[in-house]
């Protein structure tokens, strides 16, 4: 009995650090190590009784599922959901009538996902495969989400509104209006 007492222990020991939240590559490269790989399979085949006689398993298939995951925090079915967006999305747009300089809408959609090296999704379409239109609009988002900005923003002073707009957002308000 203490033996078993000592073992559940040391289950629950591991499943509680297998379940802390990390960045992901701390999380796979010290956690989920094969021989941490390996218990987490051992608590997988433990069962019990439950206060009914049933025998039920330690921890369900699914919570497994969920402590196995190294990147993220989506099992794979939950990615691949989350991944068809870009399919439904193309569907959909694709029934559109679109008007002839916005006929590229439903394949920009489609591959707003994809990388250059071809590890993005739903395609994994390389380079040459993916239109120009689509790969110069990937740079231009990409750069425009990652570079620092040029000039500092700019905020309204505090106070009313209607004073702010009334005076004219380009000048200070202590400045006195023109002739």
């Amino acid at each position: 009995m203490t033996q078993t007492i000592e073992q559940l222990n040391s289950y629950w020991e591991l499943l509680l650090k297998v379940n802390e939240p990390e960045p992901w590559e701390e999380h796979s490269s010290e956690v989920l190590r094969p021989e941490v790989i390996n218990q987490l399979r051992a608590i997988s085949e433990y069962s019990y009784l439950d206060v009914d006689g049933q025998l039920k398993p330690l921890v369900s298939p699914e919570e497994m599922a969920q402590l196995m995951i190294t990147k993220g925090n989506l099992t794979p079915a939950e990615r691949l959901a989350v991944e068809a967006h870009v399919t439904h999305s193309y569907e959909f747009l694709k029934r559109i009538p679109w008007t002839p300089h916005l006929q590229d809408i439903p394949i920009i959609a489609y591959c707003h996902h994809e990388k250059l090296d071809g590890s993005g999704y739903p395609r994994a379409l390389k380079q040459p495969d993916i239109p120009f239109k689509l790969r110069l609009s990937l740079l231009l988002i990409f750069t425009t989400l990652w570079q620092p900005p040029i000039a500092p923003t700019r905020t309204p002073p505090r106070g009313n509104r209607a004073d702010y707009h009334a005076s004219g957002s380009r000048r200070q308000q202590n400045q006195p209006r023109p002739s």
